[in-house]
């Protein structure tokens, strides 16, 4: 794997050694962000298999690794763990996101590597949580998608489940990982001490739902599909044009009048069926035919 190259800058994070255990694609994302910010990064790969993403096509490879240096032990052995809690001795950080088991299988677990180093900052991603009825399964990005509800605000109404186009529970539970590993780095200035960072991919995706869980929770309204329309604004969605498609947002009040004067339906603007944006989230289907009855004329880069 390639070391650090940072635009000539050795980054925020360039003290900070990191232990890199991470599989698949959410713990790499995580460490990934570590080390895009100067984190000096040693992947501990599986001798001859080099780990589960060693079957992902070598440009994805190479993007979930950048920044990184590599070697192979074999934690299953005492001679490859002796290796390695020799170099947690003198890490910050280490990741992992195995099931929730397997880290005190290979011995390589929080409480362990806390009486080797105190001030080691210990991250978990896992599918459901290191405990409770999931707390064993392995974790997939397509099923934290359905069990998060994401796929039932996504897609045409009507339309059943839809997946998203990229790992979105992956890149989250990363993100949120890397975000809470480089607080606590933070908090062990004050108190001297590491802790055990934890997120999950079913954490981070109904974290990343809040708006659409708020409308229920707080609402008391069950958010339903709206295809490439925005959940509540209105118009903020995908208009055809004379010659082809045009994204278009203009939700707010102000944005919707001069929206409405360029298009040549300025009539609407003092319309009241259209006043509020609430208004116009209401008579959604009606008011998409109005527009839609303009930008059909309009070339879509005049618009």
């Amino acid at each position: 794997m390639t070391a650090n190259s940072t635009n000539g800058s050795a980054g925020p994070l360039a003290h900070i050694k990191v232990l890199d255990l991470t599989i698949a694609r959410a713990g790499p994302t995580c460490v990934r962000v570590l080390a895009d910010h100067g984190a000096q990064v040693t992947q501990v790969l599986r001798p001859e298999q080099g780990g589960l993403d060693a079957s992902f096509p070598a440009f994805d490879r190479e993007n979930l690794h950048r920044n990184k240096r590599s070697l192979a032990l074999n934690l299953q052995t005492d001679a490859g763990r002796a290796v390695f809690y020799r170099m947690a001795k003198d890490a910050d950080v280490v990741v992992e996101n195995f099931r929730s088991e397997v880290k005190y299988r290979l011995k390589v677990d929080y409480e362990t590597l806390r009486a080797i180093n105190p001030r080691i900052v210990y991250g978990s991603n896992s599918g459901f949580g290191q405990d409770g009825p999931y707390g064993k399964r392995p974790g997939v990005d397509q099923i934290a998608q359905g069990l998060g509800g994401l796929m039932s605000i996504t897609g045409p109404p009507g339309g059943g489940p839809w997946r998203v186009g990229i790992p979105i529970s992956d890149l989250c539970a990363g993100m949120y990982l890397a975000h809470g590993i480089m607080a606590a780095l933070i908090e062990r200035e004050r108190s001297g001490l590491g802790q055990w960072v934890q997120t999950s991919l079913l954490e981070a995706m109904i974290a990343m739902l809040d708006f659409q869980a708020t409308r229920w929770l707080i609402g008391g309204e069950v958010p339903p599909q709206a295809g490439n329309d925005h959940p509540t604004s209105f118009p903020m969605g995908v208009f055809p044009a004379k010659d082809g498609m045009i994204n278009i947002a203009a939700g707010g009040d102000r944005m919707f009048h001069d929206f409405l004067r360029v298009i040549g339906a300025g009539d609407l603007v003092k319309d009241e069926r259209f006043a509020t944006r609430a208004d116009r989230g209401k008579r959604r289907p009606e008011l998409r035919a109005l527009v839609e009855e303009k930008t059909r004329t309009w070339p879509a880069e005049d618009l």
